[in-house]
């Protein structure tokens, strides 16, 4: 099982490169800390999104890639599915989506853009 404990050491190990925390990402609520991998192998972008409990990334449309993200730990919903730890919901180009935390703790996704 991911944590964030274990997020904060990749980062210092270097296998993460950054982390960036966004309030209200692409019009949603709440805390989203992301987490991007230092090298991105078959992906333009891949890492992991931490979700604070209540908040969600707004709706939006990917125009220029694909996203897939898988739930790692937590549970998410997305235009109106609900995925748990170890599911994976995919946003196809030219397609929208939207993503909200629905655990009562943190919710931790891996993510890849291609």
């Amino acid at each position: 099982m991911i944590t964030q404990e274990i997020l904060e050491k990749l980062l210092l190990s270097g296998a993460l490169k950054e982390k960036e925390s966004v309030h209200n990402l692409k019009g949603g609520k709440g805390k989203i800390t992301i987490y991007k991998d230092a090298i991105n192998i078959n992906a333009t972008e891949s890492g992991y999104i931490l979700l604070e409990p209540g908040s969600n990334i707004g709706f939006h449309y990917h125009y220029k890639n694909s996203e897939i993200y898988r739930c790692m730990f937590g549970a998410f919903e997305s235009n109106g599915s609900v995925y748990s730890a170890g599911q994976t919901s995919c946003c196809s180009l030219h397609e929208g989506h939207d993503c909200k935390n629905i655990a009562d703790n943190i919710t931790i996704i891996r993510y890849f853009k291609k």
